[in-house]
């Protein structure tokens, strides 16, 4: 998992973390875990069931706004959106996270 939380000053002091959902499992899983290969790729329901803890992590630590952005951008514009984290789509790909 790619975490980045970098503070920062916009008028507030606030509190970003961006959340890079993983394609692999060699992507989160703790390097002596032998019990899965860690080549072996994510399906997209893995991907969705791992976007929804960490949204769901969020919002239990009271965070202000939540946005899941998707990828490959979806070719429907009506699927185009950024979802707000109480969903988080069909390929989500990364999660923005921000507390103010």
């Amino acid at each position: 998992m790619a975490v980045h939380l970098p503070a920062s000053r916009t008028g507030s002091a606030v509190f970003t973390g961006n959340v890079t959902v993983p394609f692999w499992t060699k992507r989160f899983l703790k390097a002596n875990d032998k019990t899965v290969n860690p080549g072996t790729k994510l399906t997209q329901q893995a991907r969705i069931h791992y976007a929804r803890d960490v949204t769901a992590w969020a919002r239990a630590m009271s965070a202000d706004e939540i946005s899941v952005q998707q990828f490959p951008v979806p070719d429907d514009p009506n699927d185009r959106k950024v979802w707000d984290g109480t969903e988080v789509g069909r390929d989500p790909y990364e999660i923005r996270i921000w507390w103010d």
